[in-house]
């Protein structure tokens, strides 16, 4: 299940990359999410390119256990 949920990411990336006009509706439809996880997604990419983070680290997403 994990591995689906990467591939989401990965081509969630690569599709902005691709057209960085579409709209979120119109990517959420593109790749048959919805439109929350489209923009948790972007905003999570946008905030990790402008800290430098890693691109791996970023679609890795972020963990559920208690800190």
């Amino acid at each position: 299940m994990t591995t689906s949920y990467d591939a989401d990411r990965i081509n969630l990336l690569s599709v902005v990359q691709q057209h960085p006009d579409w709209t979120q509706p119109q990517l959420a439809h593109a790749l048959g999410r919805s439109l929350a996880w489209v923009k948790k997604w972007r905003r999570r990419i946008r905030l990790a390119r402008a800290r430098g983070e890693p691109r791996a680290e970023v679609l890795q997403g972020y963990s559920c256990a208690r800190h």
